[in-house]
């Protein structure tokens, strides 16, 4: 089962990347089809022309590719295989912790864990593309019916991904806040010049830089750094609280059968967090994948 929800994760992973160098490749070709419409405007005769073609190129390439790479089926197809591989793995930490339901013997354990992933997959409506796939599984089953294994495997190894994602997310946010920063400048910086020298040709430009800037900023917004940075900050500090109360001492005298009910309530309040986490950012991506960050020419002035 183990290397079956990492076919599903090898998988979703390629086709975001996908989604985001297409989306990438679209803001580039607009932005440098918008240069290249301002500069044919101030060339003359063959390089005028040259340059007025490869910026209707580039501009027209923009909605083929954000379509072919980008496009609302793309981004359906990477959630639901991330879902189905963030619900195989789901059902494979509750079987490594030992908790109801997979608290029977370990035949029946291991035989329900194939049953409930067999029924994850069928019902999934989709199979992993062979070209998304590749490799051998890297992970191996820790001992099952330990909560220490799920801690190791699921909770710790899920609070990193979190904290290394946010911090990955607000360094996009800076950079594109420097990004904004520059071309604000630029643009004041050259409406100064205009002003001071009435230089026809920097008019032109000011505007165009404007227009990248509010390109790049439509980009950032699409991108939903901000919402994903604090989620996964969110929902690393929720499972840090879990397992850090569920790790206190429990009073003398408690019950087999309490310690056995608080490890299932541990489980089911981890799994919780991380399942509300993946639905929030499902539902968002799936209520965006039809909007394409706009490029420059299509930015107001």
């Amino acid at each position: 089962m183990i290397a079956a929800q990492q076919r599903w994760s090898v998988a979703a992973t390629k086709a975001k990347q996908r989604i985001r160098r297409g989306r990438r490749a679209a803001l580039g070709l607009g932005v440098a089809g918008t240069v290249l419409v301002t500069a044919a405007a101030q060339a003359d005769g063959s390089v005028g022309r040259v340059l007025a073609g490869l910026a209707a190129a580039a501009l027209a390439s923009v909605p083929i590719v954000a379509g072919f790479f980008a496009g609302p089926e793309r981004t359906r197809t990477w959630t639901q295989l991330r879902s189905v591989s963030e619900r195989i793995r789901a059902e494979i930490s509750v079987y490594l912790a030992g908790v109801s339901p997979y608290d029977g013997s370990p035949a029946e354990r291991a035989r329900q864990l194939l049953d409930n992933g067999e029924k994850i997959q069928q019902d999934a409506g989709i199979d992993p593309p062979a070209a998304l796939v590749s490799g051998p599984p890297s992970q191996r089953l820790p001992e099952a019916g330990s909560l220490d294994a799920y801690v190791t495997y699921r909770v710790d190894d899920q609070i990193g991904y979190y904290e290394s994602q946010a911090a990955a997310a607000e360094r996009h946010i800076i950079q594109f806040q420097w990004a904004g920063l520059a071309t604000s400048l630029a643009a004041a910086v050259l409406g100064a010049l205009e002003a001071a020298t009435g230089g026809a040709a920097l008019t032109a430009w000011a505007p165009v830089i404007t227009m990248v800037g509010a390109s790049v900023g439509s980009y950032a917004a699409a991108s939903r750094y901000e919402d994903d940075a604090r989620a996964y900050k969110q929902t690393a500090r929720r499972l840090r609280f879990l397992r850090d109360r569920w790790r206190l001492p429990l009073p003398a005298g408690t019950s087999a059968a309490e310690r056995a009910r608080l490890d299932t309530v541990f489980v089911t309040g981890c799994e919780e967090a991380i399942a509300i986490e993946n639905q929030t950012w499902t539902a968002r991506w799936n209520a965006d994948g039809s909007v394409t960050p706009a490029s420059p020419a299509e930015q107001p002035a």
